[in-house]
């Protein structure tokens, strides 16, 4: 839907306002190349991308992500918000999917007019923890015992009775 990354573009943006070191750049595009390779490992990608980030006041990353957002909009292909658009317009259902972060994510899902709502998912296997991470309500159903600690530390609902 967009022309650029937008790892990318958030990594270069923070690079410019001091928030992350020169080299960053590098390092986003080091991830970049193992994920050609199928070799990324996404939990290490995002902890390396967003743990400086911890050091900033929450009011400073929210203005950072404004400022992001009015930045990235004028540069959305007119074509894809049309299509957006014209999916909304028929009744479909529009939602965004991606591997970046839920931070850098929401900016690009409000400026295709995509609501970036609450959201559920449901799953027995540990496979999906990248998808229950995505979502506001994630749900583990009879899990496997991966998913189960997983679920426990992070204090999502267990569900073991649930039957059809």
């Amino acid at each position: 839907m967009i022309d650029f990354d937008s790892g990318q573009a958030w990594t270069r943006f923070l690079v410019a306002r001091g928030a992350l070191p020169a080299d960053a750049e590098a390092c986003y595009l080091g991830f970049c190349h193992q994920y050609v390779a199928g070799t990324l490992d996404i939990h290490a990608m995002h902890r390396a991308v967003l743990a400086p980030l911890a050091a900033h006041a929450p009011g400073q990353l929210r203005a950072w992500r404004e400022a992001f957002a009015a930045e990235i909009a004028p540069r959305l292909p007119g074509a894809m918000r049309d299509i957006v658009d014209a999916h909304q317009a028929n009744g479909d259902l529009c939602a965004v999917v991606t591997a970046t972060s839920r931070f850098v994510a929401e900016p690009f899902a409000r400026a295709f007019g995509i609501d970036f709502g609450e959201s559920w998912f449901y799953s027995d296997s540990a496979s999906d923890l990248p998808l229950l991470q995505a979502v506001t309500h994630p749900v583990a159903v009879r899990p496997d015992a991966r998913l189960r600690a997983h679920a426990q530390a992070a204090g999502w609902p267990v569900h073991d009775t649930l039957r059809a």
